[in-house]
């Protein structure tokens, strides 16, 4: 949740009366109105991955909702109480203000990939050291593990161009 690189947040309050908050991360919802008025919207349509988390409140006197699309591909979030907000789990303390090394938003495999220009890989049971993506001239290379075939084509500028 360090990374704000696709998070965007309008506003800032007072958290506590001494904190001040610019910035929530991907994900988080907050406010502190006394009621959930804060939003949050993640929206991965288009992409080959689904949200995998629960979500919860935390803070003081916390009210929320997270309402999951069917194909968990989309999730809109509302947060607030006296300072509370809605989140993915597990819940961080005071999640505003973000510093690298908070954990991520859990993806997963979206049911089918929708073109040859997308594809997910799921690495569980899998040392992330048996992975290799080499270079050959303009194109990526993914191997799912040393001297193993290639399961699919990068361009340099990351999009898979076919699928072996």
């Amino acid at each position: 949740m360090g990374d704000l690189k696709y998070a965007s947040s309008t506003g800032s309050l007072r958290h506590s009366g001494s904190t001040t908050v610019t910035s929530m991360p991907y994900a988080v919802a907050m406010s502190c109105t006394g009621t959930p008025v804060g939003e949050g919207n993640i929206d991965l349509r288009g992409t080959s991955v689904k949200v995998d988390n629960t979500f919860a409140t935390s803070g003081f006197n916390p009210s929320g909702s997270a309402t999951v699309s069917p194909s968990a591909q989309v999730v809109t979030l509302r947060g607030g109480g006296s300072c509370g907000w809605m989140m993915p789990t597990p819940v961080r303390y005071n999640p505003f203000n973000p510093s690298p090394g908070m954990p991520d938003l859990k993806l997963d495999c979206a049911n089918q990939i929708r073109s040859a220009r997308q594809i997910c890989l799921v690495l569980a049971g899998t040392a992330r050291s048996t992975v290799r993506v080499t270079k050959e001239g303009s194109r990526l290379l993914v191997r799912l593990r040393p001297g193993g075939r290639t399961v699919a084509v990068l361009g340099l500028d990351g999009r898979v161009r076919s699928i072996r």
